[in-house]
C-alpha cells in the first residue's frame, strides 16, 4: 500500500516533515544536526570588522542624515554635563559671596543647557530612528528580492521558520544595532569624555580619587558580562530553534494531525522550551548581580570623593562648590560605563544576525 497522502498537501512536504522528524529523533529531540550546527556557529559570532564594514555600507545612501545625527549627539552629550559645572560656579562665585543677583545668570544658563539638550536629543532620536527604518526597508527589500530568485531546492532543504527569522527577528536585531547600539555607544563615550574633562578641569586630584574604583568595576564587568553573553547566545539559539519548530509544525499541522503526532510534538516542544527557560534564568541572574554591584562600586566612589573632598574643603585646598559638583559628576560617571558594558550583548546579537543575513544573501540564486 502506498504512503498516505493528505489531499492538497504536497508530497515534498511529507518527505521534509519525515526527514526532520527522524533527525530530531536521532538527536534526542534536538533540531537537525547539519543546519543547526551552522546556526549555532553563527549564533556565537564575535565582533568582526568585515561584517561591520558591510553593515555600515547600508548607511552610505544616508550620509547626510548620519553626520547630522552624530553632530546632535555631540551637542547633547556636552550640554547634558554642563549642569554640575554651573552648580560649582553658582556656589563658589555667588552663593558663598551672597551675590544672589548674579545667580540669576547661572539659573538662565542652566535652563538654556536643558533646552539645548532636549532639542538635540529630540532631533537625534528622530533622525536615527528614521534612518534606521530606511536601512531596514532597504535590507528587507533586498532579502525578499533575493528569496524570489532562489531555487525551489533551497526551500525544500531549509525550514520555513529559519527563513522567516532572517527577514523578521534578525533584521530587527540590526535595527536595534543601527538606532540604539551605535548611537548609544557613541553617546556614552562622549558623555564619559565630557564628564572626565569637566572633572579634571575643576580638580585633577579628585578626578584620580574617583577613578580608583574603575579597575574593580572593570574586572567585575569583564567576568559577569562574559557569563551573561554566553547565556544570551544560548538564549538566542534556543529561541531560533523554538521559532523554527513552531513554524514547521504550524505550517504542517495537517500532516501532524494525519499521523496523530499531537502529543509527541507537544513533548518535543516542551523539550525545546526547557533549555530556553534555563538560559533566560541564567542571564537574568547575572544581570541581577551586575547592576547592584555597579551601584555598590558607585557608592564606594562617592564615599571616597566625600572623604577626600571634605578634608580638602576643610583645609581650603578646594572650594565647596567643587565638592558639590563632583558629587553630581560621580553619580553620572558610572552610568555610561554601565551602558557601554550592556551594549556588548547587543553588538554580539547584531554580529550574529548580520552573518546569518549575509549568509542568506550570499546563497547563489
Amino acid at each position: 500500500m502506498g504512503r498516505p497522502r493528505h489531499p492538497g498537501f504536497p508530497r515534498w512536504s511529507l518527505r521534509r516533515n519525515r526527514r526532520t522528524t527522524e533527525t530530531r529523533r536521532r538527536a534526542g529531540g534536538a533540531v537537525s544536526a547539519g543546519p543547526n550546527n551552522q546556526e549555532e556557529e553563527i549564533q556565537e559570532s564575535p565582533f568582526q570588522l568585515r561584517l561591520t564594514i558591510r553593515l555600515v555600507s547600508y548607511l552610505g545612501a544616508y550620509k547626510g542624515r548620519v553626520a547630522f545625527a552624530f553632530a546632535l549627539i555631540l551637542v547633547a552629550a556636552v550640554s547634558s554635563q554642563i549642569g554640575p559645572r554651573l552648580t560649582q560656579i553658582g556656589v563658589d562665585d555667588y552663593i558663598v559671596k551672597g551675590d544672589l543677583a548674579g545667580l540669576h545668570w547661572i539659573i538662565f544658563a542652566f535652563f538654556a543647557s536643558i533646552v539645548v539638550q532636549y532639542i538635540a536629543q529630540y532631533g537625534q532620536t528622530l533622525v536615527t530612528e528614521m534612518t534606521g527604518q530606511y536601512v531596514m526597508r532597504d535590507m528587507r527589500r533586498q532579502i525578499f528580492v533575493h528569496l524570489q530568485r532562489l531555487p525551489i531546492s533551497y526551500f525544500d532543504r531549509t525550514p520555513v521558520g529559519r527563513t522567516m527569522t532572517r527577514t523578521t527577528n534578525d533584521v530587527e536585531s540590526l535595527n536595534e544595532f543601527f538606532t540604539e547600539g551605535v548611537v548609544s555607544v557613541f553617546m556614552d563615550f562622549l558623555t564619559l569624555v565630557a564628564i572626565v574633562v569637566f572633572m579634571a578641569d575643576m580638580d585633577p586630584r579628585l578626578t584620580l580619587v574617583t577613578c580608583t574604583v574603575i579597575p574593580v568595576l572593570a574586572v567585575a564587568t569583564f567576568y559577569l558580562q562574559g557569563k551573561a553573553v554566553k547565556a544570551y547566545r544560548e538564549l538566542r539559539l534556543r529561541l531560533a530553534r523554538i521559532n523554527s519548530y513552531l513554524q514547521e509544525n504550524i505550517s504542517g499541522m495537517e500532516v501532524v494531525q494525519l499521523f496523530n503526532r499531537e502529543t509527541r510534538n507537544l513533548r518535543e516542544f516542551d523539550d525545546e522550551h526547557l533549555p530556553y527557560r534555563r538560559a533566560e534564568e541564567r542571564e537574568i541572574g547575572y544581570f541581577a548581580v551586575f547592576f547592584p554591584f555597579t551601584e555598590f562600586v558607585s557608592a564606594v566612589g562617592m564615599a571616597l570623593v566625600i572623604w577626600y573632598g571634605a578634608g580638602a574643603v576643610i583645609q581650603s585646598r578646594i572650594e565647596l562648590g567643587v565638592l558639590v559638583a563632583f558629587l553630581q559628576y560621580v553619580r553620572r560617571f558610572f552610568r555610561p560605563i554601565m551602558d557601554l558594558s550592556d551594549r556588548y550583548a547587543l553588538m554580539q546579537s547584531a554580529m550574529a544576525a548580520s552573518e546569518r543575513i549575509f549568509e542568506l544573501l550570499d546563497t547563489p540564486a
